[in-house]
């Protein structure tokens, strides 16, 4: 859990260094790109509730307890996941998620877990946290995601390239 947590702190010190040196014009560019990407994030939700996944899921929390993100979820954030997560919390808020992964002591491997549950709203958690189904996703639902694929895809590589100007 020590590796996991360093992993998403290094990757959250890469973000808020991203959001901090951003120009203007770059900045817009990458809300436009987060914004697409919640655009997308609505469209895959909006799927799975028309499919059942997500009543069943609210269904199913007693039983499993919230298993998925307890211990499988987030996994391999990366810079992206971060910046994308940063721009839909207040910028006040930022230095605490900071300290939230650099505590020693945590009851779950995702750090952003409380004992009621996400500290994030729909729209500021990882993409993959919103998205997944682990345990009901069928053929139809894996089939529509393949598809948003390019377009997730297609958002993730502006904000990379955003990345790659600033060496982060």
């Amino acid at each position: 859990m020590n590796s996991y947590r360093e992993n998403m702190l290094t990757s959250l010190n890469l973000a808020l260094a991203l959001h901090e040196n951003l120009t203007g014009s770059e900045k817009c560019r990458a809300q436009a790109a987060v914004e697409a990407i919640n655009r997308i994030r609505d469209i895959l939700h909006r799927k799975a509730d028309e499919l059942g996944y997500v009543s069943a899921c609210v269904r199913s929390i007693p039983a499993c307890r919230g298993e998925c993100c307890k211990w499988h979820f987030p996994q391999n954030l990366d810079c992206t996941d971060f910046f994308v997560m940063l721009s839909a919390i207040p910028q006040e808020e930022h230095a605490s998620l900071e300290k939230r992964l650099s505590k020693e002591s945590r009851m779950h491997q995702c750090p952003f877990l409380d004992p009621h549950g996400c500290i994030f709203s729909f729209s500021a958690r990882p993409l993959v946290c919103s998205n997944a189904w682990p345990c009901f996703m069928g053929d139809e639902y894996h089939a529509f995601l393949e598809a948003q694929r390019r377009n997730i895809s297609a958002q993730y590589a502006v904000l990379k390239e955003l990345r790659t100007l600033h060496k982060i």
